[in-house]
């Protein structure tokens, strides 16, 4: 008579092998990774149902809640900023989840444009070019990351070919890392962008694809039954708040009725027209404009 092939129970735990005879102690829990979304959006509903791990400190507030849209990189830093300045009662959302590209630098670059701190990790051997960022949050992302920022703009990436052509800068070849999502400057830098005073002067542009964004298709179950304790959301640009009206369009009657939205630039708030309520644009696009604006709201924003 054969026997029975032998089984072999293997579980593998941070890459670490673990003794199978711990099986009997119950199932494992793999740890929640701060990138890894599907493992995150299992908490129980007493505590905020986070899309992101690893975000400490949040309060359950079941009737004021402030919904946070942004890539996943992006949501500590703003957490954090939050929480110091003493609001706890977040939702922060994982929209996307970006992966850098290795790319090809052209060798005749001599300056960086920047719309997103999502490109700093495939740039990160360039910091001894200037960078010419979208807006304050990237430029203070690019100091940190070891960049020498050069200009600093109104968070409009449209408008950013006009500020470059008016520092009468000598000719230039930018270097623009993006990401898939993102909409190439090419008809705001056509080929020959021609100096402001001196036309015989010209700057180059060259768009680079330099991170994959991996967006979210639907919204966390968890956030579904929260949707109508939301007071508040904040949207920080415009291609993140396209994406997250088709993520509430299904849902858009469990929508509190007194919800408020704050709109970090213009562009956002015409992007934000007409599907979410209540907008308002923040004057000055920063994190500590936007935090005086919930905590006092009409001093430092425009109703849209």
């Amino acid at each position: 008579m054969m026997k029975k092939p032998r089984r072999h129970h293997h579980f593998m735990l941070n890459k670490c092998r673990l003794n199978p005879r711990r099986q009997h102690q119950g199932r494992i829990k793999r740890p929640l990774h701060i990138n890894n979304q599907q493992s995150t959006l299992h908490a129980s509903y007493m505590a905020p149902p986070l899309a992101f791990a690893n975000l400490p400190n949040l309060s359950y507030n079941p009737i004021n809640m402030i919904l946070l849209p942004r890539p996943a990189p992006h949501l500590p830093r703003i957490v954090a900023t939050f929480q110091q300045a003493g609001i706890t009662n977040l939702l922060p959302l994982a929209l996307s989840h970006p992966k850098p590209l290795p790319i090809a630098v052209p060798p005749k670059t001599t300056a960086l444009i920047l719309t997103s701190s999502l490109a700093l990790p495939a740039v990160k051997h360039l910091t001894h070019l200037p960078a010419y960022c979208v807006g304050p949050a990237t430029a203070q992302a690019a100091q940190q990351a070891g960049f020498t920022v050069a200009h600093t703009g109104t968070n409009n990436a449209a408008s950013l070919a006009t500020e470059i052509r008016g520092l009468n800068l000598p000719p230039q070849n930018f270097l623009h890392p993006h990401g898939n999502h993102t909409i190439p400057l090419t008809s705001f830098f056509p080929p020959s962008l021609h100096h402001s005073t001196t036309p015989s002067l010209t700057h180059t542009y060259t768009p680079l694809l330099a991170y994959q964004t991996q967006r979210i298709t639907t919204l966390p179950t968890t956030l579904i039954p929260q949707l109508q304790n939301i007071t508040t959301i904040c949207l920080f640009s415009a291609g993140s708040t396209t994406h997250l009206a088709k993520l509430l369009k299904p849902h858009q009657h469990l929508l509190n009725q007194n919800l408020t939205t704050y709109c970090f630039s213009p562009a956002v708030t015409q992007a934000a027209h007409p599907f979410f309520p209540n907008l308002e644009t923040i004057k000055t696009p920063s994190l500590t404009t936007l935090l005086q604006t919930i905590k006092n709201p009409n001093k430092n924003s425009a109703e849209a």
